[in-house]
């Protein structure tokens, strides 16, 4: 990853390249999957979940970004602020999901998808 003076955009002084040669690869081991959520479900059956509290939490959030968005903007306009353009250029390679038939198996069969 790179951050530098950008020559070519007089518009936009800065410029990040981003390029990640290599491909995530995420192996599901389904029956892990299964178990955790087996022994989650076991732990919370006489739980009630309640999502209020992060709700309320992601709002107030919500709210203090707008707030910080707009008292910036009326800082641009009067010219209390200055403006500055950022370009990105990004290159990420998809990830890579492989299914195995038997996770104790190296031989097994596997089903690969490729997100690229």
């Amino acid at each position: 990853m790179s951050f530098e003076q950008n020559k070519d955009f007089i518009a936009c002084p800065f410029h990040v390249d981003l390029k990640i040669e290599k491909s995530l690869q995420i192996v599901a081991n389904l029956p892990l999957i299964n178990e955790v959520v087996r022994t989650m479900t076991l732990a919370l059956s006489d739980q009630k979940l309640d999502f209020e509290y992060f709700i309320q939490l992601a709002l107030g959030r919500v709210n203090e970004i707008k707030s910080k968005a707009k008292d910036l903007s009326e800082d641009i306009k009067q010219g209390k602020q200055e403006h500055v353009n950022l370009s990105i250029a990004a290159n990420i390679q998809a990830p890579i999901l492989v299914i195995p038939a038997d996770i104790f198996d190296l031989h097994a069969n596997v089903i690969k998808l490729d997100f690229g």
